[in-house]
């Protein structure tokens, strides 16, 4: 069994997570193992909140309970092993954080001053171009799409990265146009132009401090502005972006997921950037560091 680390877990495995980071310890959290589900007496629609079944067609079957276990059933053939491994770090994960009451969140990190300045917005609004861009201005990655939210003793809000690589599509790669992002050797999915590089040596396993969170949108005006946003649209925009809303379930996720995100409109200052649908990735960059991320920026 492979020992990794990853969404603030200990993960035991039966396959190999290069996009993990390699741990050791004594007690496995999350244990991942391959097994036939016609074996197992998985009922194929879940019925508990702590139950979760689900199917990649022509990929794999994955069933998760109780937030300690994945089990993973690849389809007959040859089968696309980045492909497995994908819908478990993503889908299957969310489930087994949320049956943990752990919170996926959709959204890359940087890190300043030991505290979490936090970038989301939908689909092709641009937050891993912004991800990258900062970093080549010398700001440290924490994670890339997914933290995991945690409320502290103080009522404010904590997060854990996810894993240790950033996932860029081609074209904005050709974008970039930096050596730090020119080996495409890691491509996510066969079928998939998008490809990973990864940060195991610079990976923080720490939970940090949120700080900020800004969420990228696209608009119709020539230039890039800037809004922030305060109690009932703060919560709403934030509570767009939990990371695959659909999977949660019952009462009591419900609620952990209403409270961390009130917890988190309360605490953490919430900002709404809007760039022009056609954008420069370094006019988006260097707008979030001026009005940001520098120390005179208005933050009020």
């Amino acid at each position: 069994m492979q020992q990794y680390f990853g969404f603030g877990l200990n993960i035991e495995s039966e396959i190999e997570f290069p996009e993990l980071l390699q741990n050791t310890f004594v007690q496995a959290d999350v244990t991942i193992s391959i097994g036939d589900l016609n074996q197992q007496n998985v009922a194929f629609i879940a019925s508990g909140d702590d139950e979760f079944f689900f199917e990649a067609k022509g990929v794999a079957r994955y069933f998760a309970f109780q937030g300690k276990r994945m089990i993973i059933d690849p389809e007959k053939g040859d089968v696309d092993p980045r492909s497995i491994r994908l819908y478990a770090l993503a889908t299957v994960m969310a489930a087994i954080l949320l049956q943990r009451q752990m919170i996926p969140f959709h959204a890359s990190a940087i890190s300043v001053d030991n505290k979490l300045i936090l970038i989301s917005g939908e689909s092709g609004a641009g937050k891993s171009t912004a991800l990258t861009g900062l970093i080549l201005r010398g700001y440290e990655v924490f994670s890339d799409d997914v933290v995991v939210l945690n409320r502290t003793e103080s009522d404010g809000v904590s997060a854990f990265a996810s894993y240790p690589m950033i996932k860029l599509w081609h074209d904005s790669i050709t974008t970039i146009d930096d050596p730090q992002f020119s080996d495409c050797s890691f491509r996510i999915r066969h079928d998939l132009d998008k490809y990973g590089f990864f940060f195991h040596d610079t990976f923080v396993k720490q939970t940090q401090p949120i700080s900020s969170l800004i969420i990228i949108k696209k608009g119709e005006q020539p230039t890039c502005t800037m809004r922030r946003l305060q109690k009932t649209e703060a919560f709403a925009e934030a509570y767009r972006q939990l990371y695959r809303p659909s999977l949660i379930r019952g009462k009591e996720q419900n609620t952990i997921c209403f409270r961390t995100i009130s917890a988190l409109t309360q605490t953490v200052k919430i900002f709404e950037i809007t760039r022009p649908a056609t954008c420069p990735p370094e006019q988006l960059v260097s707008f979030i560091e001026q009005e940001l991320l520098q120390p005179t920026a208005c933050m009020v």
